[in-house]
């Protein structure tokens, strides 16, 4: 799994607010080097040793970029035009790692080599009225719950916890099938902002956890996100 990089500027990156001292820029980068280093518990769970080069090469240009006054000044105004345009911060990247892919049964087609190491699926291809399913689960539909579901604006760590267990999706299956580990998994769902790594990889993992769940993804990356800033600013 990977996560695509080419939304976030340098200043979320490495998760300091715009008007961050050059101290808690210094402070911040080596934090991120240290998260995000080889052994990482981040980065193995979330990215290829090629894709962790192309992060640690991100960093580097953040902290050179934003430890530079003259630097600094240039990209901030880049920023401000981006924003007045509306533009996508992509522009400001020449590299990005890509977005997984899930099929239509929650699986990531460049997983596997071949058919024969494919795992058989626990859910069944057809279910009986009155249920649904999930890549890893099949459970009994509560309109009650659907519909607070497709209203909710909120998407909470408590919120995303009540929808895994109302579609009996266990924490060791959705931890196996988006390699999330169960640590950060159940952060989330606790709002623990301090035990999750930065903003780019936490939005990852949001993202990842609301396919398998059938949410949307863009609504509730978000949401969660949106708690995330404000909790650790």
């Amino acid at each position: 799994m990977s996560i695509s990089l080419n939304n976030q500027n340098f200043y979320e990156l490495l998760d300091v607010a715009s008007t961050a001292t050059q101290d808690e820029i210094h402070r911040a980068y080596q934090k991120a080097k240290q998260t995000y280093a080889p052994n990482s518990p981040a980065l193995y769970t979330m990215f290829t040793p090629e894709e962790a080069r192309e992060i640690a090469l991100m960093l580097e240009e953040a902290f050179a970029t934003l430890s530079s006054h003259e630097a600094r000044k240039r990209y901030d105004l880049k920023l401000l035009k981006l924003r007045n345009n509306d533009e996508p911060n992509s522009a400001l990247y020449s590299e990005t790692l890509p977005d997984v892919s899930l099929d239509k049964d929650g699986q990531d087609p460049g997983l596997y080599s071949s058919p024969e190491e494919e795992p058989t699926s626990k859910v069944p291809k057809e279910v009986p009225d009155g249920y649904a399913q999930t890549p890893l689960s099949v459970y009994k539909i509560d309109h009650k719950m659907e519909e607070n579901i497709k209203h909710s604006e909120v998407f909470d760590g408590s919120f995303i916890k009540s929808v895994r267990e109302y579609k009996k999706v266990e924490l060791h299956d959705l931890s196996e099938k988006t390699r999330i580990s169960t640590a950060y998994i159940n952060a989330i769902e606790a709002n623990d902002f301090k035990a999750l790594p930065a903003a780019v990889f936490s939005r990852g993992f949001i993202n990842q956890i609301s396919k398998i769940l059938g949410l949307d993804a863009e609504k509730a990356s978000k949401s969660y996100m949106d708690l995330f800033k404000n909790k650790r600013s």
